[in-house]
């Protein structure tokens, strides 16, 4: 981790930083029962401004198993 981590900082090695980032938002999704996929769009909709039946759509399929 410590070497991916350098690499990320120091901007030679664009997988690994990818990885660093998304790895908060990996483990979030491993949580049962938290509906982060639902948050996060509703949260990003607040700026998106989707209309409330195309959204509930979009959430419902987001929460499919």
């Amino acid at each position: 981790l410590k070497e991916s981590y350098l690499e990320a900082m120091d901007g030679s090695s664009k997988p690994a930083s990818d990885r660093i980032l998304l790895e908060p938002y990996k483990y979030l999704l491993q949580l049962p029962g938290k509906q982060v996929r639902t948050k996060l769009s509703q949260a990003f909709n607040h700026w998106l401004n989707v209309p409330e039946d195309k959204l509930q759509e979009l959430l419902s399929k987001l929460e499919e198993p």
